[in-house]
């Protein structure tokens, strides 16, 4: 597989991810991406992040 077919599968996976979590950051530290190319991949889809509450917090 090619840079560019692992950057393109990583980013479907990413997207697909931040549907079910919401979190760049999370969703970035799950996967081992760089935060930044993460926030990126968000902007050029139009999602935003949410922070994630802590459970010891509710």
């Amino acid at each position: 597989m090619s840079f560019s077919e692992t950057t393109t599968s990583l980013k479907v996976r990413f997207l697909a991810l931040m549907d079910e979590v919401g979190s760049v950051a999370e969703v970035a530290r799950r996967l081992d991406v760089d935060r930044n190319t993460a926030y990126g991949w968000a902007r050029q889809a139009g999602l935003s992040s949410h922070r994630l509450g802590h459970p010891w917090s509710l």
